[in-house]
């Protein structure tokens, strides 16, 4: 037996069904959790540094590798990945998962 042939001969059971489904709908929409700002893991860090009129290769020489090597003494860095470009350097520096203190983290990076 098909739904629309079981709706038309029980015209009293398909409203019961349509206002139990249409009841347990609203209570579950308001029994959702909801969060306006949700917390955000914060995983990865992005260093861009500027040296304006300077080739790639002397970004890369003056200011990303010096820059990698100084994160070499920061705990908690999962991987280090840098692009060195005309005028701009940038490294991009992943954070464990399971770090406590990521401000922290983020102020000895920034040191």
């Amino acid at each position: 037996m098909n739904i629309a042939r079981l709706s038309v001969k029980n015209p009293v059971f398909a409203n019961l069904l349509l206002l139990v489904l249409l009841v347990g709908g609203i209570t579950s929409y308001h029994l959702m959790p909801r969060e306006v700002f949700p917390e955000i893991p914060l995983d990865m860090v992005v260093i861009s540094t500027d040296f304006i009129g300077a080739p790639p290769e002397e970004v890369e020489k003056q200011v990303t590798i010096p820059i990698e090597n100084a994160m070499e003494a920061v705990e908690n860095i999962e991987s280090i990945a840098s692009q060195s470009y005309e005028n701009i350097s940038v490294i991009e520096i992943k954070i464990r998962q399971g770090t406590k203190d990521l401000q922290k983290m983020v102020n000895d990076i920034k040191d």
